[in-house]
């Protein structure tokens, strides 16, 4: 009989340990955010503000950043790249995951240039270029549980 306890136990405890391995998400529901980019109303494109520079390969030579303004959010772990298509001037922001990015608070950044460099078009007095290029715009944006979650960014038309 007691074999049969033990057993009992064992097969209790490895359902109830199971039973946690479900598709519960762990961590906040994440939403899939997707907009444009336009300067003076007109679709942004990364070439024609680049004036012809030269880019690395696969470099889009232009970014759009969300970077989380919540409380107390260590430097670079709020940050999230948008996947940005530089002729249409178009982005979706999918998260690590694939599965978005949490509700809440975020500045939309966009930069020129090559990433990890300084753009070529970086004009004199312009803000410092950054490891994405250099800050040419930023929207404060609230992304919802609700949505739909499109952005729109215009730059100034300079």
């Amino acid at each position: 009989m007691p074999l049969r306890a033990s057993v009992g136990t064992v097969l209790a405890l490895a359902a109830f340990a199971l039973a946690g391995c479900g598709d519960t998400p762990s961590g906040p529901k994440a939403f899939k955010v997707q907009g444009t980019v336009t300067k003076g109303g007109k679709p942004w494109s990364v070439a024609a503000e680049l004036g012809g520079a030269a880019l690395p390969p696969g470099d889009p030579g232009g970014a759009v950043i969300f970077v989380s303004k919540a409380a107390g959010a260590a430097k670079g772990t709020g940050e999230f790249p948008a996947t940005l298509d530089p002729a249409a001037g178009t982005f979706k922001v999918n998260g690590a995951d694939g599965k978005g990015i949490p509700a809440g608070d975020y500045d939309a950044v966009v930069y020129l240039g090559s990433f990890g460099g300084t753009p070529a078009a970086a004009k004199k007095g312009a803000p410092p270029a950054s490891m994405h290029g250099r800050e040419v715009g930023r929207k404060a944006v609230t992304v919802t549980e609700a949505g739909p979650n499109d952005v729109a960014i215009d730059l100034p038309a300079k």
